[in-house]
């Protein structure tokens, strides 16, 4: 198993391991992907596949239907750009 640390993304697969390697250890990877998110999965050198924990796989899909909503994307945008002004939650009620 190799490590290695990407700080340029958000997401970023730390380990890789052989496909050899996953097939001798597969519950101790699986372990590992919870822990660490997910592991990427190598044949030759080259990475073939991913090994996805489950809560960043759930994160994946959320992000996906986020990004799926027009009306989120615009208010996301709208965030971005500094033309979202929020209040204090006790002017909650007040007229």
């Amino acid at each position: 198993m190799t490590t290695g640390r990407n700080e340029d993304t958000y997401f970023s697969v730390n380990s890789t391991v052989t496909v050899s390697e996953l097939q001798a250890k597969a519950p101790h990877f699986v372990r590992e992907a919870e822990k660490q998110g997910a592991l990427s999965i190598a044949r030759h050198g080259h990475t073939v596949a991913f090994l996805v924990s489950r809560e960043r796989m759930e994160a994946i899909i959320e992000t996906l239907e986020i990004m799926g909503n027009p009306n989120a994307m615009k208010a996301i945008r709208a965030y971005e750009a500094g033309k979202v002004k929020f209040k204090d939650a006790s002017c909650l009620g007040e007229d």
